[in-house]
């Protein structure tokens, strides 16, 4: 509770910024006709995402979520924000405490400590913009849901009924998010069927069914005809080949994660206490 809040008063501060004008304006792509601010129907909103999934890319779905709650105010997309990066942290514990003795306040206090690691720069232009966190931070959340289900169904833990559907839906929101999301998704799906054929001779369906609703949902965004017309545009501004794209990509990330003098000693301790934890554990 005391992280959501925190997060709540850190987005007090957060207003539209750059793009998140023209989204809520309907106008990022073109302008679309008679539209005046943010007075806009649900048809010429659909038909909005319609244009962008033509011209610009398949990354439509968490736009449609981001401008209703823009459209609904400041306050209610920043309240959406604040839980759903609470509920990623909260996620976050579960998968790194499956053993039910690190399942205590002072380890979930110790991980939400973790959130002031992030640069000042990856912060800002992560989670202090609306149309960043919506598009790269949120799209987390239902990704890190399916995969802690998956990992209990390989672990052969019994699974009721809501959870599968709830796992089946984060599955398809996973796969049709962002490319980035969506192939670090299908890889730790597939890595856990991996793991499960090694482990048990066999692979839970509920965890096939994710595989394939989550390759789904990442056909939808990856085949959109907008992805090729947005880099033949933006082909000038990039490296050519995919390959100096991927090293371009992991430089920029690199240096936004350890940025600062400080970001290597503070990292170093977090990972002494994670390994006298797991040490710990084991005696």
């Amino acid at each position: 509770a005391g992280f959501f809040v925190l997060l709540c008063v850190q987005l007090s501060f957060v207003f539209l910024y750059a793009d998140d004008f023209g989204y809520l304006s309907l106008s990022e792509i073109s302008a679309s006709p008679d539209v005046r601010g943010a007075d806009f129907t649900l048809p010429q909103l659909m038909s909005f995402l319609r244009l962008h999934y033509l011209s610009w890319g398949g990354r439509v779905r968490w736009f449609f979520i981001m401008i209703c709650m823009l459209r609904l105010g400041l306050w209610p997309a920043r309240i959406f924000e604040a839980a759903g990066i609470t509920l990623l942290f909260w996620l976050l514990w579960r998968l790194c405490a499956r053993d039910a003795r690190l399942r205590t306040p002072r380890a979930a206090a110790f991980l939400c400590a973790a959130y002031g690691l992030l640069q000042l720069r990856l912060i800002t232009d992560g989670v202090f913009w609306f149309s960043a966190s919506y598009f790269y931070v949120l799209p987390l959340t239902p990704v890190l849901y399916a995969v802690l289900t998956c990992q209990r169904a390989c672990s052969g833990d019994p699974l009721r009924r809501g959870e599968k559907f709830l796992c089946l839906l984060c599955a398809f929101a996973g796969g049709w998010s962002q490319e980035h999301v969506a192939a670090a998704f299908l890889a730790m799906l597939g890595l856990l069927c991996i793991w499960s054929l090694a482990k048990r001779r066999r692979i839970p369906a509920p965890v096939l069914l994710c595989l394939a609703l989550a390759a789904a949902g990442a056909a939808i965004l990856l085949l959109a005809p907008g992805n090729g017309a947005r880099l033949a545009l933006l082909a000038p501004y990039y490296p050519a080949s995919l390959l100096d794209r991927v090293l371009f990509g992991v430089r920029n990330m690199v240096r936004a994660v350890f940025s600062s003098r400080l970001a290597l000693p503070l990292y170093a301790f977090f990972g002494l206490a994670a390994l006298l934890c797991a040490r710990g554990l084991r005696r």
